[in-house]
């Protein structure tokens, strides 16, 4: 999962690993509230959902990738099933959307 955080219009990335799904939750929503956009690619499991909600809580955004480019559709289905997406885009759309959100003012 690639978490990526807008402050001041420039965009920061933080790769955070798969192993660690509350370090979302404590880091990104608690530091970038409103600023913060988490990525959930495709991958098996829900272990995910608990930090993406509170990114959503926050203020922040979350997208995912959609089941038609994923090869496992565990965790981008389960964040979309919750309602947390602010969008399911294919593969080649995530880096536009990214960048569009990062440079708003």
């Amino acid at each position: 999962m690639i978490a990526a955080t807008k402050f001041r219009s420039r965009a920061a990335t933080s790769r955070v690993p798969a192993a660690f799904p509350a370090a979302p939750k404590a880091g990104i929503a608690k530091v970038y509230g409103r600023h913060s956009l988490a990525v959930v690619l495709t991958g098996m499991g829900e272990d995910g959902v608990e930090g993406r909600q509170a990114i959503v809580e926050a203020g922040g955004a979350v997208i995912a990738q959609d089941e038609d480019t994923s090869v496992i559709w565990g965790m981008p289905g389960a964040v979309a099933a919750a309602g947390l997406c602010r969008a399911v885009l294919p593969a080649k759309e995530i880096a536009p959307f990214m960048r569009e959100y990062a440079t708003r003012s």
